[in-house]
């Protein structure tokens, strides 16, 4: 039950809300290979000093890991959805992998609730990965007046807005803006917010979720110049 009450939580609860943790009075049966609370802060240590080269406290891309395993790691232990996992990430991941194996192993011997020991700075009103992919689609719906999947001249947007989108996000130089230029822009916003508002918190890492609209045969605006010359 207190599984539940704990998933319940995690569902319904603002974030950061603590777990419960509540004493058996029945004796569990002994796991063999089983590991505790002690064992499982040692082996997430154990994970953070091998992977977590850039000393920033968390795992992310500018550390010296392959991008296969990095995204193994995201996909299994990135709770918060930021595209970086820190200190607790690791250790409630190594904690869920304990449990998986007395779950399987293990039936009778109960679950392990061991709350993190580590520090992780909160950062409160940062935007995660999901937050970045909803605003990018709110300013595409909002710019993208003549619906051709990019934002420039063409599209009902006043010239010194636009201006200034260029300016910052046009990465590709092309005069316009595709969808994962806008996602990438804003997710360097909010990289500069965090920057700015909470010192110590871990940078924001996000691939581009949407679809880019291609065409092999299309021209640049370098493309058309060279040409007119």
């Amino acid at each position: 039950m207190e599984k539940v009450e704990n998933d319940v939580r995690k569902e319904k609860c603002p974030k950061g809300y603590p777990r419960i943790y509540c004493e058996c009075d029945d004796k569990p049966e002994k796991c063999d290979g089983a590991w505790n609370c002690d064992e499982i802060e040692e082996i997430a240590i154990k994970v953070i000093a091998y992977y977590e080269t850039n000393k920033d406290y968390a795992i992310n891309p500018e550390d010296k890991i392959d991008t296969e395993h990095y995204k193994i790691m995201l996909n299994k232990c990135d709770f918060n959805d930021d595209g970086t996992i820190d200190t607790c990430e690791v250790h409630e991941c190594v904690l869920d992998a304990e449990n998986a194996y007395r779950k399987e192993n293990c039936k009778n011997s109960g679950e392990m609730n061991c709350e993190c020991p580590f520090y992780v700075v909160p950062c409160e009103n940062a935007w995660n990965c999901s937050n970045v992919m909803f605003v990018s689609d709110e300013v595409m719906k909002a710019y993208d007046t003549n619906k051709d999947f990019s934002l420039d001249k063409s599209d009902k947007i006043d010239k010194e807005h636009l201006a200034i989108m260029m300016k910052f996000c046009d990465y590709s130089d092309d005069k316009k803006l595709d969808v994962c230029e806008v996602h990438d822009c804003l997710v360097m916003v909010e990289n500069e917010w965090r920057a700015d508002n909470c010192e110590f918190s871990e940078k924001l890492y996000c691939k581009c979720p949407f679809e880019k609209k291609t065409c092999e045969d299309s021209w640049t605006c370098d493309d058309i110049k060279d040409v007119v010359a």
